[in-house]
C-alpha cells in the first residue's frame, strides 16, 4: 500500500508531464532523475539546480495538488522512505564530510522530536495510556530495528504492570503466545520504514481475536497504522542506512512514565522492592562500592 502511494507521486508527475509548462518540465525532469536529492533541498536550491525560478517550484507543487512547496517536499521524502534500498541510502551521504554528516544526523533527530511533539494528539495519547493501564494483558511486537523499541517498552511496562508479553520473531513461537489473546487485551505494534510485514500480520490476527491494537509508527497511513484502532505517530525521517529511533523512544518513554503515574502507589511499591533486591544482590556498581567500604571498615575495627 505504501509502495503504491510512493509511486503515485512520481507517476503523477509523469502523467501530468505533457500539460506542464516548459520551465515546469525542466523541474519535473530534474526531480524524476534526482528525487533522492530533491527531497531535502530548499525551494531556492531546487530551482537553482533545475535552472528555473523559485516561483516555478511553488506553482509546480500547486499543479500537483499541494498547498505549497513544504507539503510537496514532505511527500517526496515519503517516497524515499519506501523506495530507497540501504545501499542507495549510503550513497546519498557519499559527498558529505564526516563533520557535516553528524550535524545533519543530529539536526534530523531534533526536527523529528519537534515534529512529533507538535503533531502528537494528546487525546489519542491519553486513550492509549488508558487502554494499556486497563488491559488484562499487553502484547508488544516490533521487528528489525523496531525490536529495540519493543523490548525496551516491554521491559518497563512488565516491570510496572507484570502482564506483558514481548513477541520475539526469532523464537518462532509468536502465534503460540497470541492464541491466548482475548477481548480486554491490548497489542502494541511498533513499525517504521522499511515496514516489517510481520507486525501488520500480528495486528490482523489480534483483531480477529478481539484485542485492541495500538500502533506506534511514523504515519497514520503506514501499513500498521491502517490496521490499528489507535495510532501514535513519531517521526523518524533520516535518509541514511541506519534508522532514527530518537523520537519514537521519546514517545515510548512518555507512555511508560504516564502508565506508571496512573498507578503511582503500585509503581512506588514495585520500585521500592526492586531497589532492595538490587542492593542485596549488588546489581549496580555503586552498591558494590558501598559494600566494599563497609567491609573495609569492619576489618579496621
Amino acid at each position: 500500500m505504501m509502495e503504491r502511494k510512493a509511486n503515485d507521486l512520481l507517476n503523477r508527475i509523469q502523467f501530468m508531464y505533457p500539460d506542464l509548462s516548459k520551465s515546469q518540465r525542466l523541474l519535473a525532469d530534474y526531480i524524476l532523475e534526482n528525487y533522492e536529492k530533491a527531497a531535502y533541498m530548499t525551494g531556492a536550491s531546487l530551482a537553482e539546480q533545475a535552472g528555473i525560478s523559485e516561483p516555478t517550484v511553488v506553482r509546480f507543487a500547486h499543479v500537483l495538488g499541494y498547498e505549497g512547496y513544504p507539503p510537496f517536499k514532505k511527500a517526496l521524502q515519503n517516497v524515499l522512505k519506501v523506495k530507497l534500498t540501504t545501499t542507495q541510502r549510503i550513497e546519498m551521504f557519499s559527498d558529505f564530510e564526516t563533520g557535516s554528516i553528524v550535524k545533519k544526523a543530529i539536526t534530523a533527530d531534533m526536527d523529528n522530536l519537534k515534529s512529533t511533539l507538535m503533531e502528537l494528539s494528546m487525546e489519542q495519547f491519553e486513550q492509549g495510556v488508558e487502554w494499556i493501564t486497563d488491559a488484562n494483558r499487553i502484547f508488544v511486537a516490533g521487528f528489525r530495528t523496531s525490536a529495540l523499541l519493543s523490548n525496551y517498552l516491554g521491559y518497563y511496562l512488565d516491570m510496572i504492570a507484570g502482564n506483558v508479553v514481548v513477541l520475539d520473531h526469532g523464537l518462532g513461537d509468536v502465534y503460540e503466545k497470541l492464541v491466548k489473546v482475548e477481548p480486554g487485551d491490548v497489542f502494541i505494534g511498533i513499525s517504521f520504514p522499511r515496514y516489517s510485514a510481520k507486525t501488520k500480520e500480528i495486528a490482523a490476527y489480534v483483531r480477529k481475536k478481539g484485542g485492541k491494537i495500538i500502533a506506534i509508527t511514523d504515519n497514520e497511513r503506514s501499513p500498521l497504522g491502517q490496521a490499528a484502532d489507535l495510532v501514535l505517530v513519531a517521526r523518524s525521517n533520516i535518509m541514511a542506512f541506519v534508522d532514527s529511533i530518537t523520537a519514537p523512544m521519546g514517545l515510548i518513554n512518555g507512555l511508560i512514565i504516564s502508565v506508571g503515574y496512573r498507578n503511582r502507589k503500585k509503581t512506588s511499591l514495585i520500585f521500592d522492592e526492586l531497589e532492595q533486591v538490587w542492593a542485596d544482590h549488588e546489581v549496580f556498581q555503586n552498591d558494590r562500592n558501598e559494600q566494599e567500604e563497609e567491609d573495609e571498615g569492619a576489618i579496621h575495627e
